[in-house]
This record gives C-alpha cells, structure tokens and sequence, in this order.
C-alpha cells in the first residue's frame, strides 16, 4: 500500500514537473487540524505549462 502510493507520488512528480513552465502558491494553505498528524487539507497553486 504505501509503498505504492510513493513510487506513484513519485512517477507523477517526474512527468509533471519538466512539463511545468511555472508554479507558485495563489492562497493561503489550509492545514489539517488535528492533534496526531500534521498536514494540508488544501494548497492552492497556480501554475502554467511549457
């Protein structure tokens, strides 16, 4: 499972980002409250393609 998910995670990245003219934040991020784990419940980007 989660193994998969990070060759997944990773296989993504490689083919996205030579792809990627420009990326940038366009809002705040709204990070996960909780008390165990933290993380971003949502991360706004604005970006443009080569």
């Amino acid at each position: 499972g989660a193994a998969l998910a990070r060759m997944e995670v990773s296989s993504f990245f490689t083919e996205l980002l030579p792809r990627l003219k420009s990326i940038e934040m366009s809002g705040d991020p709204q990070l996960v409250a909780t008390t165990f784990v933290g993380g971003l419940k949502h991360l706004p980007v604005r970006y443009s393609l080569r």
